[in-house]
């Protein structure tokens, strides 16, 4: 204020030179801040009209993409024309919108040559799966299906699926490198404002304040754009671009990724929706969170990366025992149930770990190795955690041949079935077997625990699982005409098979098509899958009562809380784990499991079966306990189908006098 003072009395030379200097000063300052500010507003548009909003565009016309193979494999396995065709009609009107819609925004973009071969990649796919569609469609609505042609047809759209979805994520990366370096381009644009305006003088103090205070709104605004760019839009944690930017500042400075993934998440999608979902994910976040928090563990950033993978950046990870305490931290923060759009579920988290840059010095080479040790980790069991070593990228290429190799064993006549008797503890007779799935591949006998989980996951379980349900009513349907004993046929059902819109229906069609009488075929359902989506879960038991078919809880006492809605189950049979029959001669514990299993179970009117008995001891104890029937290699191992016709044409049966 003095300085003001002293120049209004100044000589007028002086206020003139001053005010000529001032002026200038200013109309050169305010034409390069009109400039900038014009390019910032241009950025800021171009992210808020344009990038984040096509992103968004990207995503939904992926998923409905991916709705596309599901829903064929699902017509492959139902023939239900009506839904499908209602399905396909809603998915090709929202992919036609979304990719008109997308297409024009890459128009004259820079990365022109590559990024026009993608979209002519696309649409070059999307015309061939929409051809695949209709010839399987044509195939599956014959009189006389032509199953080979029907299978062959999947095939290429799983490839062209597979293709298309590469295609749209590199589209995401387009976008993505664009805001990025759209939003530098504005934040340096803004930087260099600021210190203009700073640097201005006081002779137009108020008006440089006040274009800063301008300035300032529009560079939250776009800090804001950035920001949400770099975050996760679902649980608010930094991203996979957030990451890379974390080991793009820091080169070389080591640290361990932990990479969680929540197990069998794809059942809450398909029993809840996408909302429940992203609730869920939310639950997740918040809870890891707070376990890190809460257990005071240090240097740890999350991310939520792609999917249902959460990963945490943990420094100084040189100590395998810590990574491993962080784990166990992180897995008791998970026991207690989470409250999901009214219902309780259960999550357990596979973990797996690669350290940077030991096992590599690129940040997504990092995620893929961690990826690697997680899958690891779920093939080990819930809760575990793996620590990456070189050979598991061997085994993940092993598992996609695996997996490919299992979409052509139904055609190539590699599944087949054993048999395992089920033998009665009052009368020493076979009242029943269970089938068992066993697949040749190359020559070798795979085990289901090697490659029904990739069934799971992958969605085959659907058509494998059909066609076990098929053969085994053809089967015993066979076994009954050959006038042998009558004899119940069990048959394993997976969860994701179990909580399909027409399951129903579908054991209905195949009693119908087989002759085999609904009495004769009982259903076996895992404890862990009856307590997923409970009210599905009773409705299906319910219809599949009437049509008078047998119902069993199997692995009864590894789940959690079916105790709770057992009696609401309308089920004929709980079948004991193998684990609690091992030791329950040596065990307290056990037996007291299998004992309280055994009460409960004739409490509510059930049969209770013991599996995995091996010895004429835990036959004896199992007998003085009160079980009604017993299943495993005392009895029999499992067999061919015309090994048990010859044995049970025999006359097998137990030796109940020395029991």
């Amino acid at each position: 204020m003095t300085q003001a003072m002293t120049l209004l009395r100044s000589p007028r030379i002086i206020l003139v030179a001053v005010y000529v200097t001032v002026f200038g000063l200013g109309s050169s300052l305010s034409w390069n801040i009109y400039n900038l500010a014009q390019n910032v507003g241009r950025t800021t548009t171009m992210l808020s009209r344009e990038q984040l909003p096509l992103l968004k565009e990207i995503s939904i016309l992926k998923n409905n993409i991916n709705r596309i193979e599901p829903s064929l494999y699902e017509y492959y396995a139902t023939a239900d024309r009506n839904e499908y065709l209602k399905r396909t009609s809603e998915s090709e009107r929202l992919i036609e919108r979304s990719w008109q819609a997308i297409r024009p925004e890459f128009k004259g973009h820079a990365a022109s040559q590559q990024l026009q071969s993608d979209l002519e990649g696309f649409e070059s796919s999307y015309q061939k799966i929409q051809a695949i569609a209709t010839q399987l469609d044509g195939v599956l609505g014959a009189n006389e299906i032509d199953w080979d042609q029907a299978r062959s047809l999947l095939t290429l759209l799983t490839v062209e699926s597979q293709r298309i979805t590469g295609i749209l994520d590199e589209l995401v990366d387009i976008v993505q490198r664009d805001v990025f370096t759209a939003g530098n381009s504005a934040e340096a644009g803004l930087n260099k404002i600021v210190s203009l305006a700073t640097a201005y003088s006081l002779a137009i103090f108020v008006g440089a304040l006040l274009v800063g205070f301008a300035l300032n709104s529009r560079q939250k605004a776009e800090l804001k754009l950035v920001e949400q760019a770099r975050h996760d839009a679902v649980t608010g944690l930094p991203n996979r671009l957030s990451f890379e930017e974390v080991i793009a500042r820091n080169p070389g400075k080591q640290f361990g990724l932990m990479l969680f993934g929540i197990d069998q998440f794809k059942r809450v999608l398909g029993g809840l929706g996408l909302n429940a979902g992203d609730h869920l994910l939310q639950a997740v976040a918040v809870r890891i969170q707070q376990a890190i928090k809460t257990y005071q563990l240090d240097d740890c950033g999350l991310f939520r990366f792609e999917g249902v993978e959460f990963g945490l950046m943990v420094k100084g990870a040189e100590n395998v025992a810590n990574l491993q305490n962080i784990a166990n931290v992180i897995h008791a923060a998970m026991e207690a149930h989470f409250f999901v759009e009214g219902r309780e579920m259960f999550v357990t988290l596979n973990c797996g770990v690669s350290l940077y840059p030991i096992d590599s010095q690129d940040a997504r080479n990092v995620v893929r190795n961690a990826g690697a040790a997680m899958q690891a980790s779920r093939e080990q069991g819930k809760n575990r955690l793996a620590i990456y070593d070189q050979d598991m990228n061997t085994l993940a290429l092993d598992r996609l041949a695996l997996e490919n190799d299992l979409r052509r064993a139904i055609e190539r006549n590699e599944l087949h079935l054993h048999y395992q008797p089920q033998l009665s503890l009052t009368t020493g007779e076979v009242i029943g077997v269970e089938a068992l799935l066993r697949w040749q591949r190359n020559g070798q006998t795979i085990s289901p625990a090697a490659f029904i989980p990739h069934a799971e996951v992958s969605g085959l379980i659907i058509p494998i699982g059909y066609w076990v349900l098929q053969q085994a009513c053809l089967q015993a349907k066979h076994w009954q005409e050959q006038g042998l004993p009558t004899i119940i046929v069990a048959v394993n059902i997976s969860p994701r098979q179990f909580l399909q819109d027409d399951f129903v229906g579908t054991v209905q069609k195949v009693l119908e098509e087989t002759g085999l009488p609904a009495g004769l075929l009982e259903l076996e359902i895992t404890e862990g899958a009856a307590v997923q989506n409970v009210e599905q879960v009773i409705a299906n038991l319910v219809l599949l009562k009437q049509l008078g078919v047998h119902l069993s809880i199997d692995d009864f006492g590894t789940g959690y809380s079916s105790l709770s809605y057992l009696k609401r189950f309308s089920v004929d049979k709980l079948k004991i784990d193998q684990s609690f029959i091992r030791q329950m001669h040596l065990s307290e514990q056990d037996s007291a499991i299998v004992t309280v299993v055994i009460e409960l179970g004739h409490q509510l009117g059930l049969t209770v079966i013991a599996e995995g008995v091996e010895t004429m001891e835990q036959l004896n104890h199992l007998k003085q306990l009160g079980c009604d029937e017993i299943q495993g290699y005392y009895a029999s191992r499992p067999i061919s189908p015309q090994q048990f016709e010859e044995r049970l044409a025999a006359g097998l049966r137990l030796n109940l006098q020395t029991v």
